[in-house]
């Protein structure tokens, strides 16, 4: 999958994302099983702008020609995106996530995976 594409759903997700944890915050964490309080819609509505920067960095890069900062930027967000996969993993193991999170989990490795696979392109 070339950079660009890749960049494209990486924007789609996180946009997507932002939406929801800014404007329902408490339509997230039920998902995964997830009790929802006033300190979760908080700091959820507070992570909101954590996915916006994604979105404005990936859109830029996006036709951007191959280049060493590129490659950083991808490298960058795969282990964000991994990173995340790994809480989610984590949380389930702990039993403060129910399975339903391991379906976001692989979501997130797919997407690192992807953006690791465009270093190189």
């Amino acid at each position: 999958m070339t950079f660009q594409l890749t960049a494209r759903l990486v924007v789609l997700v996180c946009a997507i994302l932002f939406v929801i944890f800014l404007f329902a915050p408490q339509a997230y964490s039920p998902l995964y099983g997830v009790e929802t309080n006033q300190s979760a819609q908080f700091m959820t509505r507070r992570a909101a702008p954590m996915f916006l920067a994604p979105v404005i960095v990936l859109w830029a890069a996006s036709s951007a020609a191959h280049s060493k900062l590129r490659e950083a930027v991808a490298l960058g967000f795969a282990v964000m995106f991994a990173g995340v996969a790994m809480t989610g993993v984590l949380a389930w193991m702990q039993g403060t996530a129910a399975p339903m999170i391991l379906l976001a989990a692989a979501g997130e490795v797919l997407i690192a995976a992807l953006l690791l696979g465009t270093r190189k392109n």
